[in-house]
């Protein structure tokens, strides 16, 4: 009896685990919050996995670059930025801190943990698991059950990471 029950309970944590981390493989998949846009052409996905980590899910309609900025103090200035493009396959996600209300610059550390995505049917879809609070200056904490400005934009028009958006919106969103 002892033995089942044991290996119960062995079953049960391990499917509660895996279960509760997302693969990042490109795709989407377990329950998580969404943010769709109203123009239909953004969204983003999250969970909040642990106490130290963040699932974040970016799909846009476009085959150029895409991005997501947390807590910026004027439109772009100060913000957390993760930004990232597919070219041939091959997901580029970097960090990027806002310098100015137009600008950005990389930051000196990239903290994304892992990352994947695809382009299909003329959208990109890029997922990462990124630290809640990295402790860098350049980064912004993400406190869950706290209510924080988040800017999203993308450029239909281009890879290219300093090239200007065509699209960009912002929302109040708690993680």
């Amino acid at each position: 009896m002892k033995k089942i029950l044991l290996l119960t309970m062995i079953v049960f944590v391990s499917i509660t685990i895996f279960a509760a981390t997302p693969t990042i493989d490109g795709t989407l998949d377990g329950e998580m919050d969404v943010y769709k846009d109203p123009s239909g052409n953004f969204e983003l996905h999250w969970k909040v996995l642990n106490d130290s980590e963040i699932y974040m899910g970016l799909n846009a309609k476009t085959t150029g670059w895409l991005s997501v900025g947390f807590d910026p103090s004027f439109m772009m200035k100060g913000a957390d930025i993760k930004i990232a493009n597919i070219v041939e396959g091959e997901v580029t996600l970097e960090d990027h801190f806002g310098t100015s209300p137009t600008g950005h610059k990389k930051d000196r550390e990239n903290e994304i943990e892992q990352s994947a995505g695809k382009e299909e049917n003329d959208w990109t879809f890029v997922e990462f698991i990124m630290p809640l609070d990295t402790g860098n200056e350049d980064d912004k904490a993400i406190l869950p059950g706290k209510k924080m400005k988040v800017i999203f934009a993308y450029s239909s028009s281009t890879d290219a990471f300093w090239r200007k958006h065509s699209f960009r919106t912002s929302t109040e969103l708690v993680f």
